[in-house]
């Protein structure tokens, strides 16, 4: 979860434009998500995980730079008490030329299975580890538009910091059980059969 401007995107009302950015990122990967679902009682207090990733069985926390030690054992802890892998990606999304190559970078992903972190990799780790083609260029194209995306943001003018909360967070309830009803019994995509192989692959030690 992350202070800042709420922004609206995709009928949520999210806290900061670094979510929905991710979020972005997601539509055009085809990754079915759902907005802060569920809250877990960690040993390091209440968590609040930003995504459910329901077809991919994977949760998401998005963190504008990398996690501090008690942000990766939350993540962790909710990887054992969900039974699922939990992901921080820390950064925002940057995409564009360096040294006349295309190039991700500004974030950094970590995988944690059963209570340990797994798997670490950069963003632009992952996208080179693509096979060059059509899901490559995909992967990229998403990143470029998430990069430059500058959604709507949601006005506090008449209202409170509370007031929105309790106001979006209503919403964005709402919003999750439409889009639960419309996830019923739909196959998942080669992004989220991407993402369960890489969570659920062999342990790195």
């Amino acid at each position: 979860m992350n202070n800042g401007t709420a922004c609206r995107h995709g009928g949520y009302v999210m806290r900061s434009l670094l979510e929905a950015r991710w979020a972005m990122f997601m539509d055009c990967l085809k990754i079915d998500y759902l907005y802060e679902p569920e809250v877990f009682n960690t040993r390091h207090g209440w968590y609040l995980p930003d995504f459910y990733l329901p077809a991919a069985g994977v949760w998401v926390e998005i963190k504008p730079s990398l996690p501090s030690p008690a942000e990766r054992e939350k993540a962790a802890h909710v990887s054992m008490l969900a039974g699922q892998p939990a992901i921080i990606a820390g950064g925002d999304i940057k995409a564009g030329m360096f040294d006349g190559t295309f190039q991700l970078y500004g974030s950094q992903i970590q995988i944690f299975i059963g209570g340990r972190l797994e798997k670490c990799a950069s963003l632009n780790a992952i996208y080179s580890a693509v096979p060059s083609g059509h899901y490559r260029d995909w992967l990229g194209m998403a990143c470029m538009t998430a990069s430059g995306y500058r959604p709507e943001t949601e006005s506090s003018a008449l209202k409170t910091f509370r007031d929105i909360e309790l106001d979006s967070g209503k919403r964005n309830r709402a919003r999750n059980n439409e889009r639960m009803a419309s996830f019923s019994g739909m196959v998942p995509t080669i992004a989220e059969k991407m993402i369960q192989l890489a969570t659920r692959g062999s342990r790195n030690n």
